[in-house]
């Protein structure tokens, strides 16, 4: 119990009040309209007395949901077809890493800037910089999503974070914005005064 309670969950869980939601797909079925909608929960939320900082994630730690993709580094020497590696996954609005108390290490985090149209900005997390990138600097760099083909520009390197359980090793994390793929499942997290 003193190892647990000691343990570096990688965020400050304290004064932190989270909730789920799921937007019905036959009325938010493009990523504009679920978009707005998310922006606009932040927007009200950000009004409520006590509320110091609002963000949205998709897999909230320890909440049990959590994603992980097939990736190919652009600049890395191509793997074999279905040996690619996997690292989690997880989309997140830009104001999540201070909300969390997670620090960003490197770059910067999402912006306006990161729309459905423009570039697809990526943040990694520590582990993932170094196992993909020792000694570099990672932003700047590509990655190429196995599936969709899709190509995202890391920005930023955030620290480490637990995710599923307190005693798990350390994972590569990767977080894309929001905006970028929004979907119908969010999970509001806030930092309160109270």
């Amino acid at each position: 119990f003193d190892r647990l309670h000691h343990v570096n969950l990688g965020f400050k869980p304290q004064h932190l009040l989270s909730l789920e939601y799921r937007l019905p797909r036959n009325k938010y079925g493009k990523p504009e309209s679920q978009w707005n909608f998310h922006r606009e929960v932040i927007e009200t939320v950000k009004q409520v007395p006590g509320v110091e900082s609002v963000s949205l994630i998709r897999g909230l730690p320890f909440s049990g949901n959590g994603g992980t993709a097939g990736i190919i580094v652009v600049d890395h020497e191509l793997p074999a077809k279905a040996t690619e590696p996997e690292v989690m996954f997880n989309t997140a609005m830009p104001n999540y890493f201070e909300t969390m108390g997670i620090p960003l290490l490197r770059g910067r985090t999402f912006g306006n800037q990161d729309q459905l149209n423009s570039p697809t900005a990526l943040i990694v997390n520590q582990m993932m910089a170094n196992r993909f990138w020792p000694n570099q600097d990672p932003v700047g760099k590509q990655i190429k999503f196995v599936g969709d083909n899709s190509v995202g520009t890391i920005v930023g390197v955030s620290g480490d974070a637990k995710h599923y359980l307190m005693e798990e090793e350390q994972r590569p994390q990767l977080y894309v914005a929001f905006s970028q793929n929004p979907g119908i499942f969010a999970t509001v997290v806030m930092r309160t005064s109270v």
